[in-house]
């Protein structure tokens, strides 16, 4: 092998992080411009106070990027990369670019920026993002593909032929709750009150899959009866791990 790093090795991630970390240095050493990756997914949040400030700082970074990738033998594949326009100005009408005044460009290709009222929402490490960051599509498409699990898990929780209770339990949280609450730390400090009702519903039904009881069972005792602490609960505590987390570094 005479470039790269083996894909899906323990060592790769790492080898991949010391080789790109003086780029993510010049990155961040521009104004307004902050950068980091997540194994070889590279996010880029460039601030400004308008379209007009902020497009020509981040097609420098682009071209930046660009030109390092060249260097350095990695490829940008552009059909991957995503961007969009955040702001908490209630005039949306602003956020439309119909006439294409500020495009954004990587490798010779067009990015597509998301905006208010697109019809598609753009991911950041399988997360969707919206416009307001209200995370509300987010939240609701964690429990439609947690919905999609729960319909696996009842197929194995037979009383008699499946799994003893604690097996049971931990297969459950490690599968299913483990999927709803990807990125829960972020989505219900901003998500809305239906949002999280959605969320506890779906929690709900995990922890009446894992106690063997009724539908008609209501939560809080599900919960109890299933050894489940409240889903709030592990979403504050998740939150506040990122806030030590922080300040350990």
């Amino acid at each position: 092998m005479l470039r790269g790093v083996p894909q899906g090795s323990v060592l790769g991630p790492y080898l991949l992080s010391l080789y790109v970390h003086p780029f993510l240095n010049l990155l961040n050493s521009f104004a307004g411009v902050t950068a980091d990756m997540y194994a070889d997914d590279l996010s880029i949040i460039v601030k400004g106070q308008s379209r007009e400030d902020a497009i020509p700082t981040a097609n420098m970074v682009l071209q930046k990027l660009h030109a390092w990738s060249q260097e350095n033998g990695l490829a940008i594949n552009p059909s991957k990369c995503e961007a969009a326009w955040f702001t908490l100005s209630a005039h949306t009408e602003s956020d439309y670019d119909r006439e294409g005044k500020w495009p954004l460009v990587v490798a010779g290709c067009q990015i597509p920026v998301m905006t208010m009222g697109a019809s598609r929402t753009t991911k950041l490490l399988g997360m969707d993002l919206d416009p307001r960051l209200t995370l509300k599509v987010a939240a609701t498409k964690q429990c439609t593909a947690t919905s999609q699990r729960i319909s696996q898990l009842r197929c194995i929780a037979h009383k008699e032929a499946g799994p003893s209770p604690n097996d049971l339990r931990t297969f459950v949280i490690g599968y299913g709750a483990s999927k709803l609450r990807y990125g829960s730390e972020l989505i219900w400090a901003v998500a809305t009150d239906s949002a999280k009702n959605e969320m506890l519903k779906t929690y709900a039904t995990l922890a009446r899959i894992v106690s063997g009881v009724p539908s008609t069972v209501d939560p809080e005792s599900a919960l109890l009866e299933a050894n489940m602490p409240p889903l709030h609960v592990l979403c504050l505590r998740a939150r506040l791990s990122i806030f030590e987390d922080t300040r350990a570094c």
